[in-house]
Order: C-alpha cells, then sequence, then structure tokens
C-alpha cells in the first residue's frame, strides 16, 4: 500500500462514530462499501486473488496511524479468502 492510502485512511478515522455497540463511517450511514461494483470486483484488486479482513481492538484503532497497524501487526483476527472460498461461505463471516 501506499503513503496515500495511508493518509486517506488516517484522515477518515475523524468520520467514525459508535452506533449501537458497532463503529461506523458516518459519510457511509453504516454500508459495507468497497471499490467496486460487486464483491467478486473486490479480488480484481488483490495482487493474490485474495480479500483479507482484519479485526482490530478500538483502542488500537483510534490511537494508531495504519502504517504502524500493519507494521507491527496490530490487529486481533486476520482472515484471509478466497473468491471461491467466500462464494462456499455464502459471504457470511463468522468470527469466533
Amino acid at each position: 500500500m501506499n503513503s496515500k492510502f495511508y493518509k486517506g485512511y488516517d484522515e477518515n478515522k475523524s468520520n467514525i462514530i459508535g452506533l449501537n455497540g458497532h463503529y461506523i463511517n458516518r459519510k457511509d450511514n453504516g454500508r459495507f462499501s468497497y471499490p467496486a461494483k460487486s464483491i467478486e470486483g473486490v479480488f480484481s484488486y488483490s495482487p493474490d486473488g485474495k480479500i483479507r479482513f482484519y479485526f482490530i481492538t478500538d483502542s488500537v484503532f483510534f490511537n494508531n496511524p495504519w502504517d504502524t497497524i500493519v507494521k507491527y501487526q496490530m490487529y486481533d483476527k486476520k482472515l484471509t479468502y478466497t473468491a471461491k472460498e467466500l462464494k462456499l461461505s455464502d459471504g457470511i463471516i463468522e468470527v469466533r
């Protein structure tokens, strides 16, 4: 990832609000958004054909810039899926 992405991530933290025990970007009205028209299109952005979901505590998220979180792998859980694996799960990801 490049520094432009890091800067965008860190600047958008100010738009995050708590709502019913979850955090959402107030600009997105709680919708999950990605830079593709469909979930399958997301995989085209990945050099290895996989997408990753990172689960980060709110204290880490709000108190660290993204490049630090990445560098020190400051996430609680990371899930990696191929398009086939995600399709087999019907797009439902359960974290335990």
